[in-house]
């Protein structure tokens, strides 16, 4: 699961979980991730969330190789479908009722840039990079 949900408390936390992928974005893990954002918005007891990643990234942005795979069997979609995905999960995030800390546990480059952007709080650490390569 690229999305996990863990709770605390009132808190939820949710974890990008492919730490030898870098945490990259595809269309499947960004679907996991707005369900996940949904599963919690239910979530009567929970009053806040956390987005980190697993490993030394917190996103490296977009699945290069889901994207080139993508093209190879498409070509015409030039990717329409998956920035649409992200663009419907950074609105979910803007438009969220409760409120989102992006905890970065390294670089957030390109779409995970902008995943980790779209939240209320950005917090980072000695790791943290923000970019857009």
């Amino acid at each position: 699961m690229f999305a996990e949900i863990k709770t605390h408390g009132a808190s939820g936390t949710i974890t990008l979980n492919d730490a030898e992928r870098g945490n990259c974005l595809n269309a499947m893990g960004l679907l996991q991730f707005q369900q996940a954002l949904e599963d919690l918005r239910q979530e009567k007891s929970i009053r806040g969330i956390i987005i980190t990643g697993s490993g030394n990234y917190f996103s490296t942005g977009t699945d290069l190789l889901a994207l080139s795979q993508q093209m190879e069997s498409d070509p015409l979609d030039r990717n329409n479908s998956d920035l649409e995905i992200l663009v419907e999960v950074l609105l979910a995030m803007i438009r969220y009722p409760k409120p989102i800390v992006s905890a970065l546990n390294g670089p957030a480059l390109g779409n995970g840039a902008a995943l980790a952007l779209a939240a209320d709080i950005v917090i980072g650490c000695n790791a943290t990079s923000i970019g857009f390569p």
